[in-house]
């Protein structure tokens, strides 16, 4: 079926399509100048939020949670059970795990806010956001 647009709506579409191509030549000069480890990050993150869209779509509560990895979701499920967690709590559940890669974890969790760190220093604890 063809449709039969008048003036005031093809000069619509002209303008929506003049505004799309130039947001995309602006997004392109702005990724072109991201270092390669953010605009890695920044490709993760939009096809996380994209494949959760998704499942929401099509009526599965997928949440950030389902896409953790195993040691990350076992460390979230500690913070939920307990409240408030020090460092020192974490690290007795994963003796075999180096302390850098604990605090790597903590760090990723709290970056995508799923938890939340209390203070900065030696005694900081963590808590569910």
């Amino acid at each position: 079926m063809k449709k039969n647009y008048t003036y005031r709506q093809t000069k619509k579409i002209e303008n929506l399509l003049e505004k799309l191509e130039n947001l995309n030549k602006d997004f392109n000069k702005a990724i072109k100048d991201l270092p390669p480890k953010k605009f890695k990050e920044l490709q993760k993150e939009s096809l996380l939020r994209s494949a959760i869209a998704s499942a929401r779509i099509e009526g599965n509560p997928l949440t950030r949670e389902d896409f953790l990895l195993p040691r990350r979701k076992e460390i979230l499920e500690i913070i939920k059970d307990h409240k408030t967690v020090s460092f020192d709590f974490i690290s007795r559940r994963f003796l075999a795990i180096p302390e850098s890669t604990l605090h790597y974890d903590l760090r990723q969790l709290a970056k995508i806010k799923l938890i939340k760190k209390l203070g900065s220093t030696k005694g900081a604890v963590y808590e569910k956001k």
